[in-house]
């Protein structure tokens, strides 16, 4: 059982709401007091209008608006399937535009325009790539996503409810520090064998990527890092894909809940971690304005930070923390106590 299906059966237990799931738990009937409310999948009845769940969805639209809106974001444009002609314009079809957007970025980025959990997502430098990018997302997908590569030194995701950030936590990737005398292989064996949750990120597919690591394409299995030199064992910053959340920020009354309901052993990792908190001010206003602009109420906002500089780079209607809440205790009890807000306000 996930955590967050065992965070949703723990909340309906105690608060008295009537709980069915289906479809192996990926959508739920809640009942209390005679009403009822639903969640499907990570997406709770909160944002009912259609087109601002739609809005998060498409990848494209969503920066399109940002862009009309002056958000700063990293831009994403749609490029339709040539399996729906009926969407192209003229007869040049895409690869042109395609062809020209790389030609522009140098480096860019490819991805499902739909895609969650950094699923047939690419970094593309020249045209064999494009190609070998565009076939397999448009074998899965009607449109893809192009956007700039952008060197993240940094990704940040806020969980916003009712224009209030929750809880921010940054996205740690896998990496391997360097000791000057063992080669990347055996560090990283080390690293799995202390790990068991590497083993399984390497088990369900995760690798060595070296694509979009631009300053790592030299790097060999036999390459012996330096003394204190980072290496980043993937260039996606996915919770799904092998990244770790670190908590930045906790909302105070939020934190106070949070803290009444632990145990003291509890309290004290909640005071440490709190003691590390630091969350720029720009990455709240962020966060704030774009569910201010797009009038949503319950979302995750994922901010990268680049060059000196924080972006947008998706917005997404499904609040899902399953990574945070496996962190440990205190991460469990933080994450349940903002689903638990959510669907109370959901029956209110």
């Amino acid at each position: 059982m996930s955590n967050f299906v065992k965070i949703i059966r723990e909340i309906c237990q105690e608060q008295q709401i009537e709980m069915h799931g289906f479809s192996d738990d990926w959508a739920f009937i809640l009942k209390k007091d005679h009403q009822l409310q639903y969640i499907y999948g990570y997406q709770f009845g909160l944002d009912l209008a259609a087109s601002a769940q739609a809005v998060c969805k498409d990848k494209s639209i969503a920066s399109d608006m940002m862009r009309h809106c002056g958000i700063e974001h990293v831009p994403h444009t749609c490029i339709m399937s040539p399996a729906h002609p009926e969407y192209l314009w003229g007869n040049s079809g895409n690869y042109q535009n395609m062809l020209r957007l790389l030609e522009q970025y140098q480096v860019a980025v490819c991805k499902d325009n739909q895609g969650t959990g950094g699923d047939l997502v690419f970094v593309v430098s020249n045209a064999k790539e494009l190609e070998y990018a565009a076939s397999q997302i448009f074998a899965q997908s009607p449109a893809l996503a192009m956007s700039p590569y952008v060197p993240i030194e940094e990704e940040i995701r806020c969980i916003m409810l009712d224009g209030q950030l929750q809880v921010a936590f940054s996205k740690i990737r896998p990496f391997v520090v360097g000791d000057g005398c063992h080669t990347l292989a055996q560090l990283l064996a080390d690293k799995i064998a202390k790990d068991t949750s590497y083993a399984n990120w390497m088990l369900q597919g995760g690798f060595l990527s070296m694509e979009g690591n631009q300053n790592q394409k030299n790097f060999t299995a036999e390459s012996i890092l330096a003394k204190g030199e980072v290496f980043s064992l993937s260039w996606k910053h996915n919770l799904g894909q092998g990244a770790k959340a670190k908590l930045m920020y906790l909302d105070p009354k939020l934190s106070q809940n949070v803290y009444d309901r632990c145990t003291l052993q509890q309290q004290q990792l909640l005071t440490k971690q709190s003691k590390e908190f630091a969350l720029p001010k720009q990455v709240q206003d962020l966060a704030k304005r774009v569910v201010t602009t797009f009038g949503l109420r319950f979302v995750s906002v994922d901010i990268v930070y680049s060059q000196g500089k924080y972006y947008v780079l998706e917005i997404n209607n499904g609040v899902m923390m399953e990574n945070l809440a496996g962190t440990n205790e205190v991460d469990y009890l933080i994450a349940k106590q903002i689903y638990q807000t959510a669907i109370l306000r959901m029956f209110s």
